[in-house]
């Protein structure tokens, strides 16, 4: 049996800081939070890769009483040598792992890294009397770690789903035998779970109906920003330009396949209608995107209204966020992603910045009407993005954000964090 009370806590992540990935700060919070609270914090997450995003910065924001381990995280190799892989073996090669990755290895591509991280665990249960182990997926795959720890020392066992499993559109299962496994993994982990949270409302709902038996153990916590967001942002990069004259509309973070054609074919069609857009306008996309997608801003001719500076580390990408008048979210035309709700949504609430969500209806839509925080616009309507943007433009006065300060509050990680820990304490001392 699992012992009563909650003293040791285990945080098992394939995203945490230095990484600069959006589940990063979610765990980063979770840590800050529990070791705050007197709670003794541990963190299993993989060794740093040569390709992953790193923000040193983002350890400044950890006390050094959280103990962080490291294990290899063991993949399928890829070449990774930019002139070896565009040879003819490089990409017969890299194409064979990809194949590899969908047809044959279970659940996703990170399913290596459960052993070396199940041993690290072990050890900490072993030396650290562990009584809690709060694993946060995707990779989906890093749950069956929890599982294994379930099984083996009956721990506490909190599951965090930072996006859905089963209802994700980039989990596509390819064949019989895995999509079995798959739904044999996610049922095993869900009976074994005390605790799971999952990231919005509508991914609880699923939950609930997808597999019944979870009913009362499923909660919900959303990402969030972090109180003092923004707090000097300006005092972060001497050397950070802004141009002040310009309205400027930012983007932070990735562009996923196909995220951006929205907003890029809505800004062509407002450079036919206004020739002087270029003086007046400047698109900040401040993270990364797709060669297809810098491909799309040429053929559209508008490359004089989009800037793109690529990753840039938190804290400047803070300041770059706050001088902006407009931040931009924007999804795929499918109404399959209503579940989704992406971690720069907070970051922006957190800044109090007007918000332009090129979004179906579903949980962000929701989110960003409650709080008042902009406006939302289906991603099939390019016209009005267009027009709304012009409005914002050429307007006497800049547009200014009217949040709902109370209900926003309810999104700070520091509200959710205390949540979770309520949570946690509820179960431990049943």
């Amino acid at each position: 049996m699992s012992k009563r009370g909650f003293s040791r806590l285990l945080l098992i992540s394939y995203s945490f800081p230095p990484i600069n990935h959006a589940g990063a700060y979610r765990l980063l919070s979770f840590a800050r939070h529990f070791n705050q609270s007197g709670i003794d914090v541990s963190v299993v997450t993989p060794s740093i890769g040569k390709k992953m995003a790193v923000d040193d910065q983002l350890l400044d924001m950890l006390s050094d009483q959280v103990k962080v381990y490291h294990t290899k995280a063991y993949k399928l190799p890829f070449i990774e040598n930019e002139w070896l892989a565009k040879n003819i073996v490089g990409k017969v090669w890299n194409r064979l792992i990809n194949i590899a990755n969908k047809f044959l290895v279970p659940v996703d591509s990170c399913f290596f890294w459960i052993f070396s991280a199940f041993f690290q665990a072990k050890k900490l249960i072993n030396t650290d009397g562990v009584d809690t182990v709060l694993v946060s997926s995707p990779p989906h795959s890093s749950q069956l770690i929890g599982l294994l720890l379930k099984k083996v020392f009956n721990v506490r066992l909190v599951v965090d789903f930072r996006d859905g499993w089963k209802h994700n559109i980039f989990n596509r299962v390819a064949n019989v035998p895995l999509s079995r496994f798959q739904h044999w993994a996610e049922t095993s982990v869900l009976k074994s779970a005390d605790l799971i949270i999952a990231n919005t409302p509508t991914n609880k709902v699923l939950l609930e109906q997808d597999y019944p038996f979870v009913s009362g153990k499923v909660h919900v916590i959303t990402n969030g920003y972090f109180k003092d967001e923004g707090n000097n942002a300006d005092e972060y990069y001497e050397n950070v330009s802004f141009n002040n004259e310009k309205f400027i509309l930012a983007y932070t973070g990735e562009f996923y396949e196909g995220y951006s054609k929205t907003i890029l074919n809505a800004l062509s069609k407002l450079k036919k209608r206004r020739p002087d857009l270029s003086q007046k306008f400047i698109f900040e996309i401040v993270g990364l995107m797709y060669d297809e997608d810098h491909e799309l801003v040429r053929s559209l001719d508008i490359e004089d209204v989009v800037n793109y500076r690529g990753f840039v580390p938190y804290k400047q990408a803070t300041s770059l966020a706050k001088n902006a008048d407009v931040l931009l979210i924007t999804y795929l035309d499918n109404p399959n992603v209503n579940n989704v709700v992406p971690s720069k949504l907070y970051f922006y609430m957190g800044l109090r910045k007007l918000i332009l969500a090129i979004a179906p209806s579903g949980d962000s839509a929701d989110i960003i009407k409650e709080v008042n925080a902009g406006c939302v616009i289906p991603p099939s309507d390019v016209d009005a993005v267009s027009q709304q943007i012009e409005q914002w433009i050429y307007s006497d006065e800049k547009p200014k954000a009217n949040y709902n300060e109370e209900i926003r509050e309810h999104y700070s990680r520091e509200y959710l964090a205390k949540k979770l820990h309520a949570l946690i304490e509820e179960i431990a001392n049943r």
